[in-house]
């Protein structure tokens, strides 16, 4: 199955806010459940710069800064993904006898 995914973030200031160094971890992984066929991301304003860093768990976060002159009331992160599931049936998977009632009760 084919997932196409858009992701909105947005923060809104109450005055002009400068930015520092953000990091963003909205890529879906690629493994053996699925295969990440596209990915973009829009930022506004724009980055000075962007670069994409695996980190210690796997994941891609990409790793955003900005101008220090650049004063902004808003700051929006868009993502547009395409994922490749390879899974046949979802739901295949054991539920243990401590999951079935809530609270859980974790071994």
């Amino acid at each position: 199955m084919r997932y196409n995914i858009v992701h909105q973030t947005t923060y809104t200031y109450d005055r002009s806010v400068q930015l520092f160094p953000h990091i963003v971890r909205l890529r879906p992984r690629s493994d053996g459940w699925q295969t990440l066929q596209q990915f973009q991301i829009q930022v506004e304003p724009e980055p000075m710069g962007l670069t994409h860093v695996n980190d210690l768990d796997g994941n891609i976060a990409t790793h955003l800064w900005f101008d220090q002159a650049l004063r902004t009331e808003s700051l929006v992160v868009t993502i547009a993904s395409q994922v490749e599931t390879h899974m046949v049936n979802p739901f295949s998977y054991q539920m243990l006898p401590w999951a079935l009632s809530l609270p859980f009760d974790y071994p």
